[in-house]
């Protein structure tokens, strides 16, 4: 399914990532990664995929009659941070990337030490960003660290991918 925008002049596309967790009429979903042509993802469309895997397309179910919902909330986190570019299993680091995939700084909204979950907003794994001053916390890296403790370096797993 997908959803379009009914109101409003902003660009979907620029401010929700492929991969990003949605919340639409109390159901969870996740913009679809795929990017051929059949899957819409533009400044007026955002395809959905299931909350679990954002490749599988999903089905939107609502609890009204109408086949056509206009003006249904659409929620997404307040505190995502974008979207991880390229993340591999046993990288000790991501890149941040905007919905339009331009690198993204964010050293104004994380520090040192701070928790920060990669995946799902639940179940996702979580790490704290590394506190070795050794290792770059650049515009586009966050480099991880343990979330026991911050200066081991720690790595991702498929629980965050």
């Amino acid at each position: 399914n997908v959803l379009e925008r009914s109101t409003g002049v902003e660009n979907l596309s620029s401010l929700v990532a492929r991969g990003e967790y949605l919340l639409v009429g109390g159901h969870e979903y996740r913009v679809c990664l795929d990017v051929s042509e059949s899957i819409p993802y533009d400044e007026s469309h955002l395809s959905l995929c299931s909350k679990d895997d954002a490749l599988e397309p999903a089905t939107f179910f609502s609890d009204s009659a109408s086949s056509i919902i206009d003006e249904l909330p659409v929620f997404i986190l307040d505190t995502s941070l974008g979207a991880a570019k390229s993340p591999s299993t046993g990288d000790s680091f991501i890149r941040t990337v905007d919905a339009s995939g331009f690198y993204k700084d964010t050293r104004g909204r994380l520090r040192r030490g701070d928790l920060i979950r990669i995946g799902h907003p639940d179940t996702g794994e979580t790490f704290r960003v590394s506190t070795d001053l050794s290792r770059d916390f650049a515009d586009s890296i966050i480099p991880l660290g343990s979330k026991d403790d911050p200066y081991t370096p720690a790595s991702l797993s498929t629980q965050s991918l």
